[in-house]
């Protein structure tokens, strides 16, 4: 039987700044219709990533492209830039998670098995529904994770965490979405995060407040964005679209595989 305690994360000699629930031990990352080809791919050094998915709708290539790629790692912002500081964990996420369910490892949230190997790409999945009108607050809840700052000078100018991925869970008919938010692995404000899945980046999970989530949102992501199979035309649609809104940033280049 596991046991879970509430663990103190250290600040230096100062006060634990937090006390969320620790994991009992490694628990890696999966999506039961995703695997990473590339064996010892590590999204910290590696320099190449392979996928292969079973069914191509638009979560599970959304997920593919998204989930630990090592291209989409921000850099460490320059010296100083990151202030130092006491942080103030009084309202985390302007209230956009529920504060009482931030936990830093998985086991500790309502989320069955199925649920858990069934996770959402955050940023793509909230573009998604915000191209079909209905993402209601989760575009605030991306944008007040990214932003918070703790109290810490530098503000919101600073990415300390991100919003990486969402977990639709149905809690007695009534659908919550949870949240997983990597902390950058640079910034050590909080002390040192337990890192779950072992891919050196911590994590804390939190249920995204109620009012946030609308029933159309939920719909939509069932139906259309996890349920729809797309056909190979749309996968190439997909591709191409992608590889678009990347190419500023990443230079990157779509190369045409033989299926299309």
């Amino acid at each position: 039987m596991r046991r879970f305690l509430p663990v103190l994360f250290a600040l230096s000699c100062h006060s634990a700044p937090v006390s969320w629930p620790a994991p009992d031990g490694r628990l890696p990352a999966t999506h039961a219709q995703v695997r990473t080809v590339n064996a010892g791919y590590r999204r910290l050094s590696s320099q190449v990533l392979v996928r292969e998915i079973d069914s191509p709708t638009r979560a599970n290539l959304d997920w593919a492209a998204y989930h630990a790629n090592f291209m989409n790692a921000e850099a460490e912002p320059e010296e100083g830039a990151a202030a130092a500081g006491k942080p103030d964990v009084s309202h985390p996420f302007a209230g956009t998670l529920d504060a009482d369910t931030l936990t830093s490892t998985i086991t500790r949230t309502p989320l069955t098995a199925d649920e858990r190997s069934h996770p959402l790409a955050f940023a793509p999945l909230v573009e998604y529904l915000a191209a079909h009108k209905v993402a209601g607050g989760l575009e605030d809840v991306g944008s007040a994770v990214r932003g918070e700052a703790w109290g810490l000078p530098g503000g919101g100018a600073v990415a300390r965490q991100s919003a990486a991925e969402a977990f639709l869970h149905d809690a007695g008919g009534k659908a919550e979405l949870w949240v997983k938010v990597e902390v950058a692995p640079w910034w050590k404000g909080l002390g040192t995060l337990p890192d779950e899945d072992g891919d050196g980046v911590p994590e804390v999970y939190g249920r995204v407040r109620a009012d946030l989530l609308g029933a159309e949102a939920v719909r939509t992501i069932r139906d259309d964005y996890a349920g729809k199979v797309l056909s190979p035309a749309e996968v190439k649609a997909w591709a191409n679209q992608l590889s678009s809104y990347w190419y500023p940033s990443y230079n990157t280049d779509l190369v045409k595989p033989s299926c299309f």
